[in-house]
């Protein structure tokens, strides 16, 4: 069971940045939190990141004990600053990914797995893809 820390991100010019703790989840079902920490920028506008755990539910509705689902989700809100330094809201970004992962298979299939999916965020033409809004034509 991974321990809950900081997270290291990166901005879009490759800075390190660090996603401070929030909230370490309370078990299944219960969200771990954390918050990008900019100066200067009020709470409300900052960067969020969650990510939940759970058993996986099929046709049933019943958890299934033998497979496990993992929900990411990244809130970075768009905001406008006045010339008096108000800030107002201007929407937000949503980003969400979903595994679900069976329990029954051997550990290195499961690290695979995870490897293959994680890193098609980091590959340029997925880059590409979410900073256009455009799939590869």
């Amino acid at each position: 069971m991974p321990n809950m820390a900081n997270l290291s991100l990166k901005n879009n010019a490759g800075t390190a940045v660090t996603a401070t703790q929030l909230s370490a989840s309370a078990g299944d079902g219960v969200p771990a939190r954390w918050r990008v920490e900019l100066n200067m920028v009020p709470p409300a506008f900052r960067p969020l990141v969650e990510v939940t755990s759970r058993y996986s539910k099929f046709g049933s509705g019943k958890a299934n004990k033998n497979v496990r689902r993992v929900d990411l989700k990244v809130i970075v809100p768009h905001y406008k600053l006045s010339t008096e330094g108000n800030y107002t809201a201007d929407g937000q970004s949503l980003f969400e990914a979903h595994a679900v992962i069976p329990q029954t298979v051997l550990s290195s299939a499961t690290d695979d797995a995870v490897t293959y999916f994680m890193s098609t965020f980091a590959d340029t033409l997925m880059v590409s893809v979410f900073k256009t809004q455009i799939s590869p034509t």
